[in-house]
């Protein structure tokens, strides 16, 4: 890697160090701070300011070796059979659209100065780096519009990398990714292995990179191999995921602790449209347990602006054919018992906070194959945005939540699709008893039970045990007329009967 890193030392130091200059006859010279320079090219009158010669003088100086160039016009070229160091190679690398403000005539003091995009294209076909037992190959790179407005910083960021400059601080870094701006880049057919991995995606492009915000991004036929796990995706993507720019927000990086002002996460993140995830397997070697998931998916992952800090007000997950094996003996003989190959589960679930009327909404469902399907609705009410204000402030966030939030509404449905009856047969046949045998005497406990009170008894007991008897649907209500906090709930615990009737607990 020493003659990239040459190259890369003299095309990026700071000017306050050195400067490579090109003299009118010609010679290339390093030019110092204190007005010392060294040559570095004695090729006077060879070389003279076209394009093509700043190119191939830029080639060489960097000690890439390869075959031919062909230059397509004044701003693009093609390279092809380039050879680095012994260890990396490019079958051929086509570069169109080069801004020439950076490169022609090559002056660093180019790069203090945002003179446009980098180029319009640039393409990499088969790419491969041999190093010992690690290899990396890529079938091929396509990175369309590359612009970095922010030039300047980058050059100091290559200078850190390189030691010869101090490594920009974090605002400047955040300023840099903000101002990276890049349409769309493909990277085709990669391929890395290392002495205790390999990995393997067929493609993966990115579009629309700008601004803090990333438009799209997937990728297909990942897979991971390494001494714990293997990984399979068959496709994954996201779609509009936004950050807010710098600009928007005030931090003072100097005074920067995460741990003293965790309120600080809340500045980065915005919104994000959606996460997919379409055929998933993930097996670990030492247990043997394998999970399949046919399709997960994150959406609609919004924050409003609260006291200057992005607040997660709307959230929604969903799962489907979530399934779960194992090679473990133990575990399989368990799920014989219960008469199952494979468990397999399907599942969602909403999150909505209405800052306006101060409202927070659960919806939550899951459902098993051959099992059950749960859904549980919750609504609180009262969740005021000036909680924000107490994060990191424990006694007094603590109390807020336990006085003034409260429940509204609870409603849990199960609908039994099996489960029941393979559980009452699974624990009455380790229990040493009938089926029946085992209902009743689950129905002697609850009656028996001193804590529940007769009012319950005559209404719900009744319910639950026929539920028993017979699984089919149970559905668990409470509608407050006036909503309870957790501190209402422990004045009340104590007298269920006045619980019950403030709750309007139902059970159908």
């Amino acid at each position: 890697m020493k003659t990239l890193l040459t190259f890369f030392v003299l095309l990026f130091s700071s000017s306050a160090i050195s400067e490579i200059v090109t003299l009118d006859d010609g010679r290339v010279i390093d030019l110092k701070a204190d007005g010392t320079f060294t040559v570095i090219s004695e090729q006077a009158n060879k070389i003279d300011n076209s394009f093509h010669e700043s190119i191939i003088f830029l080639l060489d100086l960097s000690g890439i070796n390869y075959e031919t160039i062909n230059f397509l016009d004044n701003s693009s070229f093609v390279l092809k059979n380039i050879d680095i160091e012994n260890s990396m190679h490019i079958e051929e690398l086509t570069l169109i659209g080069l801004n020439r403000e950076y490169f022609q005539n090559f002056n660093l003091k180019k790069f203090d100065t945002y003179k446009g995009k980098l180029f319009k294209k640039l393409s990499i076909k088969n790419y491969s780096l041999i190093d010992g037992d690690f290899k990396n190959k890529i079938g091929l790179i396509d990175i369309n519009e590359l612009d970095i407005k922010k030039i300047h910083i980058l050059k100091k960021l290559i200078e850190s990398v390189l030691g010869i400059s101090s490594i920009p601080d974090i605002a400047d870094i955040l300023l840099l990714i903000d101002n990276f701006n890049l349409n769309k880049m493909i990277i085709d057919d990669f391929y890395l292995t290392d002495v205790d991995m390999k990995g393997h995606w067929n493609s993966l492009v990115v579009n629309n990179l700008k601004n803090s915000s990333l438009g799209n991004l997937y990728y297909t036929d990942l897979e991971l191999n390494d001494v714990n796990e293997i990984i399979k995706i068959d496709k994954f993507e996201i779609n509009n995921l936004l950050f807010n720019r710098p600009t928007t927000y005030t931090i003072n990086w100097n005074e920067f602790n995460l741990l003293n002002d965790p309120l600080i996460l809340f500045s980065f993140f915005k919104s994000l449209r959606r996460v997919n995830v379409i055929g998933y397997y993930q097996k670990d070697k030492s247990s043997g347990i394998e999970v399949v998931i046919d399709e997960s998916e994150i959406a609609d992952f919004n924050t409003k602006k609260i006291n200057n800090l992005s607040i997660p007000v709307s959230f929604k997950a969903r799962t489907s054919g979530t399934k779960i094996s194992t090679i473990n003996n133990l575990l399989n003989t368990e799920l014989k018992k219960l008469n199952y190959n494979e468990i397999k589960f399907d599942g969602e679930l909403i999150l909505e906070w209405n800052t306006t009327f101060n409202t927070f909404a659960i919806n939550y469902q899951i459902g098993m194959q051959n099992g059950f399907d749960l859904n549980i609705e919750a609504q609180i009410d009262n969740l005021n945005i000036n909680l924000i204000n107490l994060i990191g402030i424990y006694p007094d966030l603590m109390n807020s939540l336990m006085a003034e939030p409260g429940i509204k509404k609870v409603k849990i449905s199960l609908q039994d699709k099996g489960l029941t009856n393979r559980l009452i047969n699974y624990v009455a046949l380790d229990s040493n008893m009938t089926k029946n045998e085992f209902i009743d005497h689950i129905i002697e406990q609850i009656e028996s039970d001193e804590i529940i009170e007769s009012s319950l008894k005559d209404d719900f007991i009744i319910k639950l045990i026929k539920f028993l008897q017979q699984p089919d649907r149970v559905e668990f209500s409470i509608n407050p007329s006036t909503p309870l906090s957790y501190e209402d709930f422990t004045l009340l615990v104590g007298n269920p009967n006045l619980l019950v009737e403030l709750l309007n607990l139902k059970i159908e």
